[in-house]
Formats: C-alpha cells, structure tokens, sequence
C-alpha cells in the first residue's frame, strides 16, 4: 500500500484546521468538521470493502508462443460488492522487440457491480523470452488518498526457431571430400576402408577385395576403421547483421530445419561456426534437442567464418551476406567444393535486386548457390 502524501497531508490539514475553527468559532464549523470526518472514514471504509470484493481475472489461449503464431491475451476486472467508485491503474509488460507493440497502459473507474473486460492480440516476434501480462496494476480510493497494488500474474513465453517443411532442401554434397568408401557394419556402426592386407586362412572371405584380386593375382583383404560416418557439414555464417532478427532468424530456421531434414534421413550433421572450439555433431536426437535449446538466445557476433575447415572438404554455407566477399568468386575458387544457401529475406528491394544479380553471376560461373527468398516452398512450415 502507498499513501499519496501530497493529498493526504492537505486533507488532514482541513480536517485540523476545520476542528479548530468548530471547537473556537462555532457550531457551523462542527458540522464542517464532522461532513469532512465522516467522508474520510467513509472513504477508508468502502475502499477496504471494494479491495475484498474486487474479482480479477486473466487467460492465454496456449501455453506457448511460436514465431510467428498468434496469441489472445485477455483479462477482466469486476466489482462484485456496493461500494464507491475506484480508479484503476495498469501497466504492461514491454517486449523491448520491434516486431511486438507493446500494449499501452490502461487507467479507468471501475463502479459497483461492473465487470470491465479487455482483449488483446499478441503476434510472436523474433525468438527470444518475452514476459506477457500485467507488470503493475493499483487501485486508488475515491478521494486518491491511497494506492493499494494488486497481485499480478504474467506469463513468461520462450519463442523458439520455426522449423519448416523444406520441400525443396538446397543439399547436394557431404562432408566427406574424398574417395573412401564407407559401409554400414554390425550393430549400426560405420566403418571407413583403411587400406588392403595379404589375406591370411580364417580370415572372413567376404573381406576379400575382388577387383584387386583380379588385378594381382593373389587375395587381398580389406581392413576397415570403426568411424562415425560421413556426414553434411553445415556452416553457418554467424557474423553480425546489425541486430537484424529477421534475417538472424531465417538464418538459424535454414540450419536448423537442414539438420532436421537430414536427420529424419538418418544422415550424420555436423554444425560449423557456432563453437568457437570447433564444429558440434548434431547426429543424435539428444544433441540436437540440446542444440535446438540453445538457439534461444544465439547471438550473432562472430568477426569471421570458421578458418579451420581442410580444403577439398565440401561445406554448405548459410549466410544473409552480412559482407560482399561471399559475392567475390575469388572467394569461391579456393572452395571449390562449396555451396552457397542465400537468404535474401529481410534485404530492401534495391540491395535485393543487387545481390541477387552477383549471386546469378556466380552461378554462372559454376559456384552452386541456393537463393531463400520469403515465400519460396521452403519457407512453408510443417
């Protein structure tokens, strides 16, 4: 509870002043004096009945909020019990996110036996974790002597990444470079051809490497090396967009929904550019999921791309061109086992057209680019 000095102190003023003016000028001053008591007490009186009659109420269509669905946020205010008018004041949330409008105060009386209700849309905005609902809600009495706070409830919302469909996956190459070739072996593991060894009696025939008996005349066997196999290199270029959410966002969903689509397929993913210690292997549901939670509050702030990549390696790189060198072909031809994801969403008209001439250019000349534009089939979610 807060007194409002600055009006209570001039109503006690009167009400002292009043009761000398009774008690040394006479009897019409008393009457003064008791009117004004009386309407004090009064007022103490209901305020305290209307804050023990007051029924508040507030509700959320979902418990979550998805980037870019919609929420309804509602609540009503009802004074159940025969009192005088309060004034009630509320303050919301703020989303501190140009993508949500923040909902404007509210200020307003609430009379005896009126229910006032109030309706409100919320749109998910870039991912983040937003608190919706009441930050401050007072009730003040009739004469604005007091301000009593009430009890409020907000609802904390974690907007993850949307994942799509991704119809139309811009994946054509692995991270493998070279010419190993790998095979499934016993209990699911993956093993890597090593290299060929004389074969000896009671070694396992169908190790046997045919083409170079052939060749050799003599049986030779193939010794294979337990590894994880061959798996998508993802890179995903995290430098800064000028706090640009949007385009931050369609960057991660494109990773994210890649890994997602990879996965699904039983394909080994490994993520570069996020771990400053090296590339993160996403293959198990565990280490996605993980992943997928850390996503929340990624920040894109990374001065480069990764450095430590071998050549020959082939790499799928998702960018919104933060820089013009990823439209430099000098840029390309030392990656000649790259591939280019653009994102164009979120580009003015003027540097869209722009950029996607240079990329059109690149293509051209050979280097395998995939344009994102808002709208594209794999945008569509699931």
């Amino acid at each position: 509870m807060k007194i409002i000095w600055e009006r209570l102190i001039p109503s006690l003023l009167i009400l002292a002043v009043s009761f000398l003016a009774a008690r040394y000028l006479g009897m019409a001053y008393y009457v003064i004096f008791r009117a004004f008591a009386v309407l004090l007490v009064l007022n103490a009186t209901m305020f305290f009945f209307s804050y023990h009659g007051l029924r508040y109420n507030q509700q959320f269509s979902s418990e979550h909020l998805v980037r870019g669905e919609e929420i309804h946020y509602e609540f009503y205010l009802f004074q159940s019990r025969l009192t005088t008018s309060n004034i009630f004041h509320i303050e919301f949330h703020s989303f501190n996110n140009p993508e949500l409008s923040d909902l404007e105060p509210l200020e307003f009386s609430l009379k005896s036996q009126e229910k006032r209700h109030f309706s409100y849309t919320i749109r998910g905005g870039t991912r983040g974790i937003y608190e919706v609902g009441i930050s401050r809600i007072y009730m003040e009495d009739f004469l604005g002597l007091v301000r009593l706070s009430l009890p409020r409830h907000e609802r904390t919302f974690y907007i993850y990444p949307r994942l799509f469909r991704g119809k139309n996956y811009p994946l054509k190459q692995t991270a493998d470079g070279g010419d190993r070739v790998w095979k499934k072996g016993r209990g699911g593991d993956e093993t890597a051809f090593s290299n060929l060894r004389e074969y000896r009696p009671g070694l396992p025939l169908r190790g046997i490497s045919w083409k170079h008996f052939a060749r050799y005349g003599y049986p030779l066997i193939r010794e294979n090396e337990s590894s994880l196999r061959p798996g998508h290199i993802l890179m995903t270029d995290l430098r800064s967009l000028d706090e640009n959410r949007t385009q931050e966002d369609g960057v991660l969903e494109t990773t994210l929904t890649l890994t997602r689509r990879l996965l699904d397929m039983e394909e080994r993913v490994i993520l570069d550019g996020f771990d400053a210690e090296g590339p993160l292997d996403v293959s198990y549901e565990s280490a996605f999921e993980s992943f997928y939670q850390s996503t929340l509050s990624l920040k894109f702030d990374r001065p480069y791309l990764p450095r430590y990549r071998e050549p020959g390696e082939a790499v799928t790189l998702i960018s919104a061109l933060p820089e013009w060198d990823l439209l430099e072909e000098a840029f390309w031809q030392a990656r000649e086992n790259w591939q280019l994801v653009a994102l164009l969403e979120g580009m003015d008209e003027i540097r869209r057209i722009s950029v996607k001439a240079a990329l059109n250019s690149l293509i051209d000349r050979g280097v395998n680019v995939t344009i994102i534009e808002k709208g594209d089939e794999f945008w569509k979610e699931n």
